[in-house]
């Protein structure tokens, strides 16, 4: 009857991968978003430069004319004088304007992004506790088979591929795509049998530890990356 166990963890893990992709998936469409909304914002700032450039040039001219003021009563002065202080006042409204909207702005993609992350963190959360139950069954089935038979050359050889691929990928802690690249899947080396040994088994355990951490890491660092 042991042999014909299989390894249950496999599809819980799984499915916490496919989650952890989708995540990823949708941070790369947020931080395309949030990249262009700063790039907007960082053309307002220019304008905002400029315009007290202007702003402060106009507060010369009105202070220059205001002095003259103080020596003269013509009419033309003091239309000018006019003149200088509603363009002051426009461009103090623009100023005020658009200050007004960058912060706006920069508060409602500070909320999303607080949003975004507490719920990724929740996520991972739900991960990390399906992936130590998916332990106990791992340990569980272990005791139950006692590692015994042999498993075949070709299964051999897939799980120490798939440990190689999955520590050169936590080395440089870049989320999967999700692409084909002639990595192993989490579904191809997980799934493993009651033929499968103690050691085989730890090494798939390994394994998936790995790319749940290189995974979670790789989000952590584009966040503190984005955030600094």
């Amino acid at each position: 009857k042991g042999a014909k166990l299989k390894f249950r963890p496999s599809k819980v893990l799984g499915d916490s991968i496919r989650e952890v992709n989708l995540d990823i998936f949708e941070d790369t469409e947020l931080y395309g978003k949030v990249s262009n909304d700063l790039n907007e914002l960082q053309g307002k700032y220019h304008d905002l430069v400029a315009l007290c450039r202007e702003l402060y040039i106009s507060r010369q001219s009105t202070q220059d004319e205001m002095q003259i003021m103080r020596s003269s009563h013509d009419h033309d002065v003091q239309e000018a004088k006019e003149r200088a202080e509603q363009d002051f006042r426009a461009k103090l409204k623009a100023v005020d304007e658009m200050y007004l909207d960058n912060i706006h702005k920069l508060q409602a993609a500070n909320k999303y992004l607080i949003d975004k992350y507490s719920k990724a963190r929740l996520k991972y959360k739900r991960v990390k506790n399906r992936f130590i139950h998916a332990e106990t069954q791992l340990g569980q089935f272990i005791n139950k088979t006692g590692g015994k038979g042999a498993t075949t050359d070709q299964k051999k050889s897939m799980i120490a591929r798939s440990e190689t691929n999955v520590k050169a990928r936590a080395a440089d802690a870049g989320p999967d795509d999700g692409e084909n690249d002639g990595n192993v899947s989490i579904d191809d080396f997980m799934n493993l049998n009651s033929d499968s040994t103690p050691e085989e088994m730890q090494n798939a355990k390994d394994a998936v530890k790995a790319i749940l951490n290189s995974r979670e890491n790789a989000v952590a660092a584009d966040r503190a990356k984005f955030l600094k």
